[in-house]
């Protein structure tokens, strides 16, 4: 199955290609956004913002899934990026919801809108059994947004030497769990 596109009542969202550093740069510059994407706040470089995407780029490729670059409908304005991706979680294999939504759109529930329609295609598209998400236990706005999700709270655990609060949600209607002993690709 390949996925192509995905759409909410007020966005639409496509598959990052080559081009899309501009796109990757705008977030990672965006010092509002950048507080609850990286652990000191720091803006990334322009070789960090192409790792990043050459990273997501590979996932795609080897996984038919991964990262979604969301615009708004209304002017095709860039509002941020949601996706899921293979992480190894203390040895065990997890798929990983992950957001970044430009500081200029938050309180606005994009965040929500394109986490749900994530989430919502891993389950029914992809018949993942569970996602995972994590952030620093400061981040009350992304920590809300995986509350409001139906995400429950599993603990702590150490991400890049912080701690960081881990939610779970599973998926009740998934018989099949294709990527439970899948290696870890990326």
């Amino acid at each position: 199955m390949e996925l192509n596109a995905l759409e909410t009542t007020r966005l639409a969202a496509r598959r990052p290609t080559e081009v899309d550093l501009c796109t990757f740069r705008r977030i990672h510059t965006d010092k509002g956004t950048m507080k609850t994407l990286s652990v000191d706040g720091s803006n990334l470089s322009e070789h960090q913002s192409r790792e990043v995407l050459d990273r997501h780029l590979k996932h795609w490729a080897s996984n038919g899934f991964g990262i979604w670059l969301f615009s708004a409908k209304a002017d095709g304005a860039s509002v941020g990026y949601c996706g899921l991706r293979r992480y190894e979680l203390q040895g065990r294999p997890e798929i990983e919801l992950f957001y970044g939504v430009h500081s200029r759109y938050f309180r606005r529930g994009f965040g929500f809108e394109m986490a749900n329609a994530v989430v919502c295609q891993g389950f029914e598209e992809l018949r993942l059994p569970s996602i995972i998400a994590f952030t620093l236990k400061e981040n009350v706005a992304s920590r809300g947004l995986m509350v409001k999700l139906g995400m429950h709270y599993e603990g702590l655990i150490d991400h890049v030497g912080l701690l960081h609060v881990l939610y779970r949600l599973m998926n009740h209607g998934s018989e099949e769990q294709p990527f439970q002993d899948a290696p870890e690709t990326d």
